[in-house]
């Protein structure tokens, strides 16, 4: 991940609450894994632990057609890449810069 330009703390935060919502305590994850599909995560349960690392993080949501094209970019798949580049779109709440 880092070699994509993201960083460990973000990277690491992305893993903790994946790690939180499958309860499981070690456990492998790919860049490329469907999170959906190989962890049984639903689609609200994606939006929650998206929401909740936003929160965590203290960042600005994304609008709305940000998550539209990050999601059509990675191929309508939710896993770390495309949580990471939303993390990636977001702005601090206290600043006007991107976080990454």
């Amino acid at each position: 991940m880092e070699a994509q330009d993201f960083s460990y703390k973000i990277t690491d935060e992305v893993y903790d609450a994946i790690q939180m919502r499958i309860k499981v305590e070690n456990f492998d994850l790919y860049p490329e894994d469907d999170l959906l599909n190989l962890f049984k995560i639903d689609t609200l349960q994606a939006e929650n632990l998206i929401d909740n690392l936003l929160d965590e993080l203290d960042l600005v949501p994304p609008s709305e057609e940000t998550y539209k094209q990050i999601f059509k970019e990675n191929r309508s798949i939710v896993n770390s890449i495309y949580i990471l580049k939303l993390l990636h779109k977001c702005k601090n709440k206290s600043d006007t810069k991107p976080v990454l």
